[in-house]
């Protein structure tokens, strides 16, 4: 018995104890954060809110603010947010003062409010702030104003990174987007292409071609419009001159145009002649393309049985008079100089230009 009551005993503090834990009260702050989330989303959707911003001064906003807080709360139905902003000054005026900064103030300037800054970020245009001058003849024009375009910059940059930020911090609202975007944008995997099993019939054995050129020379033949982007010394002359005549061979082509620069047609014509020695190709020269021999020059082109044809870019421009242009040439000359792209934004960038039957294919180097 003395023993079941020492067994006893010792329980009791831990009995006691285990009675006495209750859940930690929720502090002030803690329960600030909580709700201002809620509050602060309900705020930047309110229209009356959104339009005093937009065409208020900032007295006037902050009153259309503290109704739009207002009518937040009370259309919310969290109980819990109702009976600390009713019965908590503390937390409603932090709670008024917090949310007007950061969608007047923390996000906007004096001259751009945190809407007109938000929505120029969401379509992707840099915010600029414009007075409105008077010239010496009266009329009105606008000036940038250099130091307030400044400051608009600098809250259109915080914007971005708050959003960044809030965007992944939520583990839901990150799964779902990664989810979202792989579902809808990142489905499509491009085409890879490879050319090892191609066999280049007439092409000089003392050369081999490396991986990445094969896989270029594939794409070509299989793939369509294609722009070769490598850097400088990765092969790309001998894909073009390769791609060329397999595409001859296949049948794919009757004879291939190389548009390059005026100074490299004769060193062209030398490197063709180095990867396909056996190549019949025609090499024009300034004098083909003068007045009284342009006609007879693209009849050779027309009716010569020609693997290639390479020309300088200028003499292209001669073409453009010339009805048999659109039957012998297609239409390479449109393409090349309405051709633009983020790597070539001139055609001084343009390193050469090809086409076939069905394809035109473009090659471009880096800005020198």
């Amino acid at each position: 018995m003395k023993a079941s009551s020492a067994f006893s005993f010792a329980q009791q503090p831990e009995q006691a104890a285990s009675h006495t834990v209750k859940e930690e009260t929720p502090t002030l702050r803690e329960l600030h954060e909580q709700y201002k989330p809620i509050v602060l989303e309900a705020v930047t959707q309110d229209t009356a809110y959104r339009n005093a911003c937009g065409h208020s001064d900032y007295e006037n906003a902050v009153i259309e603010g503290n109704a739009a807080i207002r009518r937040a709360v009370l259309g919310s139905d969290n109980m819990g947010l109702l009976r600390l902003y009713s019965d908590t000054p503390e937390f409603r005026q932090r709670l008024h003062r917090e949310v007007i900064d950061e969608t007047y103030t923390t996000y906007g300037t004096d001259r751009a409010n945190a809407y007109k800054i938000l929505e120029d970020s969401l379509n992707l245009r840099d915010v600029r702030i414009y007075d409105t001058i008077e010239d010496a003849d009266g009329k009105e024009r606008r000036v940038l104003n250099a130091k307030e375009t400044t400051l608009a910059a600098q809250k259109q940059q915080a914007i971005r990174e708050a959003f960044k930020d809030w965007i992944w911090k939520d583990p839901e609202r990150r799964q779902a987007l990664v989810r979202q975007y792989n579902e809808e944008m990142n489905s499509t995997r491009p085409r890879e292409y490879d050319g090892s099993h191609i066999t280049f019939g007439g092409m000089n054995p003392a050369i081999t071609l490396r991986d990445h050129q094969l896989g270029a020379i594939a794409h070509i033949l299989y793939g369509g419009n294609t722009l070769l982007a490598h850097e400088v010394g990765a092969g790309k002359t001998f894909e073009m001159v390769a791609a060329a005549m397999e595409a001859k061979r296949l049948g794919l082509c009757q004879k291939s145009l190389f548009v390059v620069p005026n100074h490299l047609t004769e060193q062209w014509a030398s490197e063709f002649l180095r990867l396909y020695p056996s190549a019949n190709i025609l090499v024009t020269t300034k004098k083909d393309f003068e007045t009284h021999n342009r006609k007879k020059f693209c009849a050779r082109i027309a009716t010569g049985d020609y693997d290639a044809i390479i020309m300088g870019h200028r003499i292209t421009t001669f073409l453009m008079h010339l009805s048999i242009y659109n039957h012998v040439f297609f239409d390479v000359c449109n393409t090349f100089f309405q051709y633009n792209s983020s790597k070539c934004r001139n055609t001084n960038n343009l390193l050469l230009l090809i086409s076939t039957k069905n394809q035109k294919i473009l090659v471009c180097r880096e800005p020198e």
